[in-house]
């Protein structure tokens, strides 16, 4: 090979090598958030580069979707006029919804470099890498605990408390890792059935059992049954659908005295948490959304038109309690995250930017109609916020932007 040829060689790797930031952004999403930060900056640094070069600026008006993701980050952006929020609060906030503006920049990405299925396997290799992990460390097969400290000693990482704790987390919380299961066993089974993959439906499978019978998430739990029936009602036929449900129910008396305990314990909070919501106490999970909901139920009725302004949820949900002589315990009832986006975005930016989020996600559905995976985005969008403040979090809401981005380019393949 020739100098020349060298070189050749040489730029055709850097010119290819954009189209792997966004994959191995997935791919570490469960594994390192840091690493997929990085690669997210990246996909955002090349797409950006390649917009500013070619003047593509039509890509945002293109989609509802992206007028509506980028209506909402402006809205909240000229709320810091008004918020009642100290401005360390709303800048961070503003920090956080950022993600908004992901969105457009990561749909010309994919659009730019058609590696919507690159993305897609990146995403299912690193996440059943991880899936395989947490089996491990539940059943105790591995002592995770020992590669926990030796992270922490060489300050390679720092595994926060409630991950080392947590009984299937291994690198991300409970919560965001059964939600990403969940997406992951609907996206590998209609990859199996495309490409008549048994090991895809195994993924399926153990995706699906981790989130309903392992995993604490109740999000996850919701999400995967979701999928379920959508699967259902489009590919199985009865017999078929038996087949599934035997297949479970012998997974479930394999590892019946584990799985029992789980779901025993599930029911078992659900029961001691209502029991103390009826009590006054807000110091449960449930009794914390519990009083979030009704302090942003408040806060609609105080401001219904623009809001509080951005990061102000904080001070909202502490004059409430104080308002109302609510006795806590614990201070992380009095947060900017009230864990339900609908309840976060109507707080900070009234019902105007309600109705905003609320046609961003019409947009996301009208779209959904002509693909089955865009199907699949949609509902996890809309569980996910219903449950948790989707685009608060890092990576839940990084996960979602991707999803988004790739879903309205795939059309044809799923």
């Amino acid at each position: 090979m020739t100098s020349k040829d060298n070189k050749k060689y040489i730029n055709k790797i850097f010119l290819d090598l954009p189209k792997y930031f966004l994959p191995l952004a997935v791919f570490f999403i469960l594994i390192s958030t840091a690493v997929t930060n990085i690669f997210v900056i990246l996909t955002l640094i090349t797409s950006l580069i390649s917009l500013t070069m070619n003047k593509n600026y039509k890509i945002f008006f293109e989609k509802n979707i992206i007028k509506y993701s980028c209506l909402i980050y402006i809205v909240l952006f000229l709320s810091y006029f008004y918020t009642i929020a100290h401005d360390s609060e709303a800048i961070d906030l503003l920090k956080k919804y950022i993600k908004f503006l992901y969105i457009p920049i990561i749909y010309y990405y994919v659009k730019l470099y058609n590696n919507e299925n690159l993305v897609i396997n990146y995403f299912i290799k690193g996440s059943v890498l991880v899936l395989f992990l947490s089996y491990l460390k539940y059943f105790n097969i591995l002592d995770f605990n020992v590669f926990y400290n030796f992270l922490n000693d060489f300050h390679i990482a720092s595994v926060k408390d409630k991950i080392i704790f947590d009984n299937t987390g291994v690198f991300q919380n409970y919560l965001t890792q059964g939600i990403i299961f969940s997406f992951l066993s609907f996206l590998s089974f209609i990859m199996a059935k495309k490409n008549n993959n048994i090991l895809l439906y195994l993924v399926s499978l153990m995706s699906f059992v981790n989130v309903l019978l392992l995993n604490n998430s109740r999000t996850g739990y919701i999400l995967v049954l979701a999928f379920l029936a959508m699967i259902v009602f489009k590919y199985v036929k009865f017999n078929k659908f038996l087949f599934f449900v035997g297949v479970i129910f012998i997974c479930s008396i394999t590892f019946s005295a584990n799985i029992a305990n789980n779901f025993l314990d599930r029911v078992n909070n659900l029961n001691i948490d209502v029991e103390l919501i009826n009590n006054h106490d807000y110091d449960s999970s449930l009794g914390k959304r519990y009083l979030w909901f009704k302090n942003g139920i408040e806060n609609i009725k105080n401001k219904p038109l623009l809001g509080h302004g951005v990061g102000s949820y904080n001070n909202t949900i502490a004059d409430y309690i104080s308002i109302n002589d609510i006795d806590i315990h614990v201070s992380s009832i009095v947060t900017n995250n009230p864990h339900n986006e609908f309840i976060s975005i109507s707080s900070q930016i009234g019902l105007f930017g309600f109705s905003l989020f609320v046609m961003f996600l019409f947009s996301l559905y009208k779209e959904s109609s002509s693909s089955f995976l865009a199907q699949g985005v949609f509902i996890t969008v809309l569980i996910s916020s219903l449950f948790n403040s989707a685009f608060y979090d890092n990576i839940l809401g990084i996960f979602l932007v991707i999803l988004i981005g790739v879903s309205y380019q795939s059309k044809k393949s799923i």
